[in-house]
């Protein structure tokens, strides 16, 4: 294979900086060590998808091997190595060249399918030069030996824009330093706006099934977001994989489907791969907001908005629906029973509703290593009840026949010697 003539190898440190190692035609590989690798393009034809580079000793070694590996590959290969190289000019040249000039904080980076580019959205505070509105968009190369620039969501930029719309590390644009004043070439500003976040404009109600479970966020361009609640994650069955005090990026995981996304960007990261979506993730006070739609769909949800009531509603599209005097599609728990009968880890959520009562959650969860069903049951929604909640573990699903020639659905040999009710069915309510 031809290797590209194009390595190099940025950053200065592991802790706090991206280290890139790129080779431009035949190899592509990027690794944030303060962020995260979401895709680089390896060869001609292999992707590769690394995720949650944790910044602990073995991680960093890891990195370096790998780092080193590619080095001497690429230099066996005859590969050559180049950094960012920028023709020499004062500020005065570089004011005089730039279409815009103005101050910003970083609220949103928008990748497209080539991840060699992205348009940086920023939410304006000074203009020195040009027509700047109060947000707008810089296109930058994400490659630094491309003279790209790595923007941090929430970071304050100094930025000169080119009259195509873009910038680079040659054109003068720069983190603020906080405790050093802009250059007296600059001038005063032209214009100045104040610091009013566009999203979250207004609240709309969350319901999973017909339970309002919270409030999500709607966007100046009617999008909806979700914030990343552990209240919210836990009443869905969401679990979140990735450390409690990341904001930077969540990983969550629901059966076997896996889904990351990154503050301040667009990407939607999957098993199978990246997804470009068109609203970014955000963080707000603490908070992670999310693109609802896009990243519960991928984790399988049904979405349905509901215009009259001004809600969202969430309905698992795993779980078994039992309300009494409708059909009930129990092909989602007859193939959970025949995993447990095949030793597949799965788990499956029942919800059960009886005459005005909330619902009734009981969730499984069958773990090859424990051999067992694991069941919640959770009672606290229904009004009606006063059973309690508990946690058993059982030893098989059984069918039982009832009296009016209908099923009833149990789990029997629990670790607390009873045998726990889940579902009564009717053989004319079937659904194959």
């Amino acid at each position: 294979m031809q290797i590209g003539n194009l390595f190099t190898l940025a950053g200065s440190s592991l802790n706090n900086s991206m280290c890139k190692c790129v080779v431009t035609n035949a190899v592509i590989l990027e690794i944030l060590v303060n962020g995260y690798i979401v895709q680089r393009n390896f060869s001609h034809d292999m992707e590769v998808y690394m995720v949650g580079v944790n910044n602990n000793l073995n991680t960093k070694r890891i990195v370096l091997t790998l780092i080193l590996g590619l080095i001497v590959i690429l230099f066996m290969s005859g590969a050559t190595c180049y950094a960012c190289s920028c023709m020499p000019l004062t500020l005065e040249q570089k004011i005089a060249r730039a279409d815009q000039i103005f101050t910003g904080k970083v609220v949103g980076i928008w990748h497209n399918n080539q991840l060699n580019q992205a348009a940086v959205e920023f939410e304006v505070s000074s203009v020195y030069k040009g027509d700047v509105p109060s947000v707008t968009r810089v296109i930058s190369n994400t490659i630094s030996s491309m003279c790209g620039i790595s923007f941090q969501f929430g970071n304050t930029y100094l930025v000169f824009k080119s009259s195509d719309g873009t910038t680079s590390l040659c054109s003068g644009t720069g983190a603020l330093d906080e405790k050093k004043p802009l250059d007296e070439s600059l001038g005063n500003p032209l214009k100045m706006y104040e610091q009013v976040s566009s999203r979250a404009v207004k609240d709309v109600k969350l319901r999973y099934y017909d339970e309002i479970i919270g409030a999500v966020h709607i966007d100046s361009r009617s999008r909806a977001l979700i914030p990343l609640q552990d209240s919210l994650l836990i009443e869905m069955r969401i679990e979140r994989l990735s450390p409690q005090e990341d904001r930077e990026q969540i990983r969550l995981t629901k059966m076997n489907k896996e889904a990351s996304i990154f503050t301040g960007s667009n990407i939607l990261l999957l098993n199978h791969g990246p997804i470009y979506m068109d609203t970014i993730t955000f963080r707000d006070s603490g908070t992670v907001y999310a693109p609802l739609r896009d990243l519960l769909e991928a984790l399988d949800f049904s979405v349905i908005w509901d215009e009259q009531d001004r809600s969202i509603t969430l309905k698992d599209n795993n779980a078994v629906f039992s309300t009494i005097g409708k059909k009930e599609n129990f092909r989602k728990l007859e193939a959970f029973q025949k995993h447990v009968s095949n030793q597949v880890p799965d788990t499956m959520r029942i919800i059960r509703y009886s005459i005005d009562s909330g619902p009734i959650y009981i969730d499984l969860d069958y773990r090859r290593d424990s051999d067992s069903i694991w069941m919640q049951f959770d009672p606290s929604r229904d009004r009606m009840t006063a059973e309690k909640a508990y946690k058993v573990s059982c030893k098989s699903m059984i069918w039982e026949e009832d009296p009016w020639g209908g099923k009833v659905l149990y789990l029997d040999k629990c670790s607390d010697g009873q045998k726990r009710y889940l579902l009564s069915i009717h053989p004319n309510l079937y659904v194959n």
